[in-house]
């Protein structure tokens, strides 16, 4: 009886060694197979457009997804059950999701918004009504500069659903602008006092894709309206607008052309009215 009982040790002692080394072989191959992964995806990333905070996150999730299922799979080797584990972590998940639900809606929300590559640190935003500079752009909150020097928070589950203008994703702009002059006064004089000014700033006005528009578009109710159409490099169009503005109003009263008020001309009629 003893003889079988050291027998049976001896045979529980290979079986346990042989498990063992088969996990420990499992694991060493893995985490080769895991850093290889891991470095082909970073060489990918790198090369793609998608912004580097999105590179650290898709790094991070990929090395905790795979070495969660290496864990797995060494149990599974060494034959501890992982079903109720499984069941427990699952479960423990849905609680902190739950717990936890308007702070990964953000979270979701900055992934989603780094990925797509809408918003860039150093943009020139407008996120409804809220304009200015992304000073930085997290998982969890964006945050504006604004022009006056303010920082404002956003989260980005509000500025995934948010109606956004960015002033920098394009390198040319189109400057519109309206100019309204007296019935009285000459369009054609106004005309030309738009072009003069506008070859006063021929060095960063473009032809391309469209040569400058300058023409009546419109006989309103108290005034002629004149519509001025350029295109411009994006950092050249608020200096250009302002200068023009200024001259341009400069020039129409030094040219004698007349920028009206909004006027109404009321005409009584019947002898009734009169005093």
């Amino acid at each position: 009886m003893l003889e079988n009982f050291f027998i049976q040790l001896r045979d529980s002692a290979a079986s346990l060694f042989w498990t063992v080394l088969m996990a420990a072989l499992v694991l060493l191959v893995g985490m080769l197979l895991v850093r290889l992964l891991l470095k082909l995806t970073k060489r990918g990333l790198s090369k793609s457009k998608l912004d580097v905070t999105m590179h650290t996150i898709l790094l991070a999730t990929l090395r905790i997804v795979c070495y969660t299922v290496l864990a797995l799979v060494v149990m599974q080797v060494l034959g501890i059950p992982t079903t109720s584990l499984i069941t427990t972590i699952g479960a423990a998940g849905v609680a902190v999701g739950l717990a936890l639900k308007d702070s990964l809606s953000s979270f979701a929300a900055g992934i989603l918004i780094l990925f797509n590559g809408h918003l860039h640190v150093g943009d020139a935003v407008d996120i409804d009504g809220t304009a200015g500079q992304v000073k930085e752009g997290g998982l969890m909150f964006t945050t504006v500069n604004t022009y006056d020097n303010r920082h404002v928070t956003l989260p980005n589950s509000t500025v995934l659903n948010a109606r956004i203008t960015n002033y920098s994703t394009e390198k040319q702009r189109r400057l519109d602008m309206v100019f309204t002059i007296a019935y009285e006064d000459d369009v054609n004089t106004a005309i030309s006092l738009i072009k003069q000014a506008l070859a006063r700033h021929s060095d960063v006005i473009l032809n391309e894709p469209a040569p400058p528009f300058v023409r009546m578009t419109e006989l309103a109710d108290s005034a002629v309206k004149i519509t001025l159409r350029v295109w411009l490099n994006s950092s050249d169009y608020w200096d250009t607008h302002f200068a023009l503005l200024e001259e341009i109003k400069r020039d129409f009263e030094n040219g004698g052309v007349h920028i009206p008020y909004n006027q109404l001309d009321v005409h009584l009629h019947g002898e009734g009215l009169r005093p």
